[in-house]
C-alpha cells in the first residue's frame, strides 16, 4: 500500500490552519486577561466602598490592596475607585489628589520612557488608566504645577505652543536637544530631516540624537527616530 506526498499547497493550508489555531488561542488568553481584570476592579471597587476605613487603618491591608490594584492595572493608591468628579470650588484637597496620582504615572508607570514626559502623553496615558477620573482641561496642568511648587519635581519646562516637558528625573536638555524636539514634533523624523529643518551639520545632529538616545529620550528604528515619552 503507497502513501501520496501531501502537495506544497496541502503543506501551506496545514500551516496556515495551524497559525490561525494558535492566533484564535492567544487572543482568548488575553480576553481571559481582561475578564480578570474586570472581575479584580469590580472587587476591588465593593470592597474600597464597603469597608474603606477599616482598609486604610490597616498598612497590611493597603499594601495588599495596592499589589492587587496594580494587577488589575489600575492605580497603586488605595481609595481611589470609584467616580472622581473635578469640583469647581474647594480643589486644594483634589488637585493633592491629582497630583499624587500623576507623581506615581511618570515615577513608577512610565519610567521606561526616560524620565522626562510631555504633558500630552501624560494625558492620554491618565485617560486609558484612570477612566473613573473625570477632568476638566486643565486640571492635569495644575496637577503638574502642584508638584513643582512643592520641588516632588525637578521642571516643567514649555517647550514651544505645543510641547511642555514635564521632568520626573533631574535630567538637563542642552539647547541643541530642546531645537531637535521642538522641530521633531508631530512629523516624521529622520536624521536627513533634522539636518535640513535645522540647517546644522549632520555631525551636530548626530550628538543631539546621541544625547537623547543616552538619556532613553529617543528610539532609533531603521532610519527613523522615535521619541515614545513625548508623543
Amino acid at each position: 500500500m503507497s502513501f501520496r506526498e501531501p502537495s506544497d499547497e496541502e503543506n501551506k493550508k496545514k500551516k496556515d490552519a495551524l497559525a490561525n489555531f494558535a492566533a484564535g488561542l492567544g487572543k482568548v488568553v488575553e480576553e481571559d486577561k481582561e475578564a480578570k481584570k474586570e472581575i479584580l476592579k469590580d472587587g476591588i471597587e465593593s470592597m474600597e466602598k464597603s469597608d474603606k476605613g477599616s482598609i486604610m487603618s490597616s498598612k497590611a491591608l493597603t499594601g495588599k490592596l495596592s499589589s492587587i490594584r496594580q494587577e488589575a492595572g489600575m492605580s497603586a493608591f488605595v481609595g481611589t475607585s470609584g467616580k472622581i468628579k473635578s469640583p469647581k470650588f474647594k480643589r486644594k484637597e483634589f488637585i493633592e489628589l491629582l497630583a499624587r496620582e500623576l507623581l506615581l504615572i511618570g515615577s513608577e508607570e512610565m519610567r521606561d520612557l526616560g524620565g522626562i514626559i510631555s504633558i500630552a502623553k501624560l494625558t492620554d496615558h491618565f485617560a486609558e488608566t484612570r477612566e473613573n477620573w473625570e477632568l476638566r482641561d486643565k486640571d492635569i496642568k495644575e496637577g503638574v504645577e502642584y508638584l513643582k511648587s512643592k520641588k516632588l519635581i525637578p521642571k516643567f519646562k514649555k517647550l514651544s505652543d505645543e510641547l511642555q516637558l514635564i521632568h520626573f528625573k533631574p535630567i538637563e536638555l542642552s539647547q541643541d536637544t530642546q531645537e531637535i524636539l521642538k522641530v521633531a514634533h508631530g512629523i516624521e523624523v529622520t536624521r536627513d530631516k533634522l539636518v535640513s529643518l535645522l540647517g546644522w551639520t549632520a555631525e551636530r545632529v548626530d550628538t543631539g540624537i546621541s544625547l537623547l538616545k543616552s538619556n532613553g529620550l529617543a528610539v532609533e528604528d531603521d532610519s527613523f527616530i522615535y521619541f515614545p515619552g513625548l508623543w
